[in-house]
């Protein structure tokens, strides 16, 4: 049975919203590989700083402007009508998930941003945290993302794992349970692993 659904937050329930070229310009990270939140982790403190500052107002003016994916709300209306918890686990601010949550009226169980104690995503331990306090088992929570990192935490905490398709051809190769174009198509696959 499925008690957990546990989502990414900007290009996941929501259409993808930042803009990490102009991030990446902005903190000066040249190789396309390094992750944003990695660079700015990386840095000594007072650079470490003033990158979290510059990325704060980048995730504070996008969530205002943010749009949900299609279906999201209705999706995790679904999920919470039918006895299900729902969470975040996000690299962004808490600020950010707060923007969006209230802008659209979405009602989560819990949430985890970077400011919580864990190391961001793929480090497992912010999801086995999650487990931890709903009181939910690995095998009864799935982990929706559209990115490697998203698939790799949930992987790595021995959760299902489900990539909600993008352009980028690095989340193809991620290796999840199951990939959706839509967030629609996740209720009949929670209703199928429900059953198995």
């Amino acid at each position: 049975m499925i008690k957990l659904i546990i989502f990414d937050l900007d290009g996941t329930l929501t259409k993808p919203y930042l803009d990490f070229a102009v991030i990446r310009r902005a903190l000066g990270i040249t190789n396309s590989d390094t992750l944003v939140l990695d660079h700015m982790l990386s840095l000594p403190s007072p650079e470490r700083e003033k990158a979290f500052e510059t990325v704060e107002r980048f995730e504070a003016e996008a969530a205002e402007n943010a749009q949900l994916r299609p279906g999201a709300l209705d999706v995790v209306n679904r999920l919470r009508a039918g006895g299900k918890l729902v969470a975040i686990n996000t690299r962004n601010s808490a600020r950010s998930v707060d923007i969006v949550s209230r802008k659209f009226g979405i009602e989560t169980d819990a949430a985890i941003t970077r400011e919580s104690p864990f190391p961001p995503k793929p480090d497992p331990a912010a999801i086995e945290d999650l487990l931890c306090r709903l009181g939910v088992s690995r095998s009864e929570a799935i982990m929706v993302g559209d990115f490697s990192v998203d698939v790799e935490a949930g992987k790595r905490a021995g959760l299902r794992t489900v990539l909600l398709t993008g352009d980028d051809p690095r989340t193809r190769n991620a290796g999840p349970d199951a990939l959706i174009d839509n967030l629609s198509e996740l209720l009949p696959l929670v209703e199928k692993w429900d059953g198995s």
